[in-house]
């Protein structure tokens, strides 16, 4: 079970951004193929007290796959792996010291998450409105943090990028 936890907990987190809670709460329903031209990828409706708040896309096949089988498996059920009916408050928690443990490294989920947005803030084509409604952050201060993370621009990139959006009503 410790290996299909795991597996949904980086899923979920690298794949779509999702938090601990999130990741409580999400249900096989919330789980869906997207159809688009070029490939089907799948689509993740992420609630917040029951009303879906976001649908962020998970594009890596592989990923996917994994989350699309989860899903079909637990039908409209908790999509972590669980012992019971109930979800444990501190679930994800557990799969890291579990790991730690058995003499893995454990892994910090927030931190996986955080990876995920500077990797969205960082990634060409990605406007900042896109980067929030994915992410469900109300503001950018999240990446004040994750600064050092950020790729560093030259005031010549900057320059060029304004340029390049300035045909684009900036």
């Amino acid at each position: 079970m410790l290996r299909a936890q795991l597996l949904t907990i980086l899923d979920l987190t690298t794949g779509a951004g999702l938090s601990s809670q999130e990741i409580r709460h999400l249900r096989g329903s919330d789980i869906s193929p997207l159809e688009l031209a070029e490939r089907t990828v799948v689509q993740i409706a992420v609630r917040k007290r029951g009303v879906v708040s976001r649908v962020v896309p998970v594009v890596c096949p592989v990923r996917g796959h994994r989350l699309l089988t989860r899903a079909r498996e637990v039908g409209s059920g908790f999509v972590f792996p669980i012992v019971g009916e109930t979800m444990p408050r501190n679930a994800i928690c557990h799969v890291s010291e579990e790991l730690v443990e058995q003499g893995f490294p454990g892994f910090n989920a927030a931190a996986l998450r955080n990876r995920w947005v500077v990797k969205l803030a960082s990634g060409p084509g990605v406007p900042a409105a896109m980067l929030m409604k994915m992410a469900g952050i109300a503001d950018l201060r999240v990446l004040h943090d994750l600064e050092a993370d950020l790729p560093k621009f030259s005031p010549e990139d900057e320059a060029q990028a304004l340029l390049h959006c300035e045909g684009e009503d900036f």
